[in-house]
């Protein structure tokens, strides 16, 4: 086993030793277990809700929330000291970052299609992320103003820098691949999402895809060996070993051999049978949630429905978002 996951919590450790705390038993056996799997947990709850959020809106974003937070299988699973943890929540917050569905984000360069966007093309600037799969744009000069467009009427020029001048896609690949280092098993949805991902762009874009995944890839890996070797004291790769005890050598059977269908019997049942019962009371209050008056017309929850407090009554009755920022100009 690699030495990356154990160091995650040599911090804690650290600063037990500094502050003399590490004489107590207590203290020293779980406040660095339970602190460093407390905040991957809850990284991982957040993570779900950047995620629906991000390819859905708020609402379902809401849901999938409380959703996460309710299950027994995170509540079980998700606070543990394993590396099937922090991969789980790796790879969430990665997936906020990867261009699922070619969407787009906030601060992106995109090139506005004429025609799905009733004549108003160009080149702008995404400004807000909105709900309903709309994204308000801010054309250059001599375009509109502010226009709130649906995915399909945008084309990615040039994307924004998240954070220390990586991309979404690269700050996503960095995340992967460090899920690979952590656990080498998530090394096949990443191939699978890559490789859609290769399909899908253009011809001129794939060759910067590869070179950014061979990169980071390598990049990870290699400061993952250096940490191994200095712990082991030899060049090791804890990861090529892990796949060959696991794949090559059926050595992972000793602890137990599940029938070839468990990911589709039983283990559904298992993990969403409490999950599917709050999803069909969540669907319900959905689905009979009275409907409100027009825009602009008065409803018994609020004097006026084009007061900010309004809009996020009028939000769930699918009103055009660019009228919901109008009526909160107004207001």
């Amino acid at each position: 086993r690699g030495f990356s996951f154990p160091a995650l919590f040599t911090p804690v450790y650290g600063l037990l030793k500094l502050t003399g705390l590490d004489g107590v038993r207590a203290i020293f056996m779980h406040l660095p277990i339970v602190t460093v799997c407390a905040l991957t947990a809850a990284g991982g709850d957040f993570a779900t809700y950047c995620l629906a959020k991000h390819s859905c809106d708020r609402m379902t974003a809401s849901y999938a929330l409380l959703l996460s937070v309710c299950s027994w299988f995170n509540f079980y699973c998700t606070v543990r000291p394993l590396s099937n943890q922090i991969e789980s929540t790796l790879c969430v917050a990665a997936l906020c970052f990867w261009p699922i569905w070619g969407a787009v984000r906030e601060g992106d360069v995109v090139e506005v299609d004429r025609a799905r966007a009733a004549g108003a093309g160009g080149r702008g600037v995404v400004v807000a992320c909105e709900d309903g799969g709309m994204f308000a744009v801010k054309y250059a000069a001599g375009g509109p103003r502010e226009k709130s467009l649906n995915a399909d009427a945008l084309k990615l020029v040039d994307p924004s820098k998240v954070v220390l001048g990586l991309t979404a896609r690269q700050l996503a690949l960095l995340l992967a691949a460090v899920a690979v280092i952590m656990r080498p098993t998530c090394l096949t949805m990443w191939l699978c999402l890559g490789l859609h991902q290769l399909c899908a762009l253009p011809l001129k874009e794939k060759p910067r895809l590869v070179l950014e995944s061979v990169v980071i890839g390598l990049s990870v890996l290699g400061l993952s060996a250096v940490i191994d070797c200095w712990w082991y004291g030899h060049w090791v790769l804890p990861q090529v070993n892990f796949m060959g005890f696991n794949m090559l050598s059926q050595g992972a059977q000793r602890y137990g051999k599940h029938p070839v269908n468990t990911k589709t019997s039983i283990s559904p049942s298992a993990v969403l049978a409490l999950d599917r019962l709050l999803q069909l009371l969540l669907e319900l209050q959905v689905v009979c949630a009275p409907t409100h008056p027009p825009l602009g017309s008065e409803c018994p929850s609020c004097v006026c429905c084009t007061s900010p407090e309004a809009l996020v009554c009028n939000s769930r009755n699918a009103v055009h978002p660019g009228e919901l920022r109008s009526a909160v100009r107004r207001s």
